[in-house]
């Protein structure tokens, strides 16, 4: 894997036990599980990590705690450290969880080279996003 630390940003409204828990290998992933997460809310979480490996952050969209961490050199450096894999070529949504404050959603994504990362992305009771955090899957 060519990642060897992957930012973190806040996870306000995301549990302790979804932080921490890897994401699901590609073959423990049930396709209806999927099924459950709006079109909306991928587009927005895959639009969410484009903007930030681009560094075209809409401070609009996040609450206060994350606009606290998203300075211009955190943001430089978190698309340092994830855009030299590319534009994901997959986007999959995996499963959804009610936290307090919020909704947290788990994605994989997938690369032109096969690599993969877990993309979890979370929206408090408001709909901001409240925490996003990415961690590479290991096949």
């Amino acid at each position: 894997m060519k990642l060897f630390l992957i930012a973190l940003f806040c996870l306000v409204a995301v549990s302790p036990a979804i932080a921490k828990s890897d994401p699901p290998s590609p073959a423990a992933v049930a396709s209806p599980a999927a099924t459950i997460i709006p079109a909306d809310i991928t587009a927005q979480a895959h639009q969410t990590y484009i903007d930030l490996i681009t560094k075209k952050v809409d401070h609009s969209q996040f609450n206060d705690a994350m606009n606290a961490l998203l300075t211009d050199a955190f943001v430089a450096k978190f698309a340092t450290q994830l855009a030299p894999l590319g534009k994901p070529t997959a986007f999959e949504p995996i499963r959804q969880q009610t936290v307090e404050g919020g909704t947290a959603y788990v994605f994989r994504v997938t690369f032109a080279d096969k690599e993969q990362l877990g993309w979890i992305f979370s929206l408090d009771a408001k709909g901001k996003i409240a925490g996003v955090y990415a961690k590479p899957i290991n096949p």
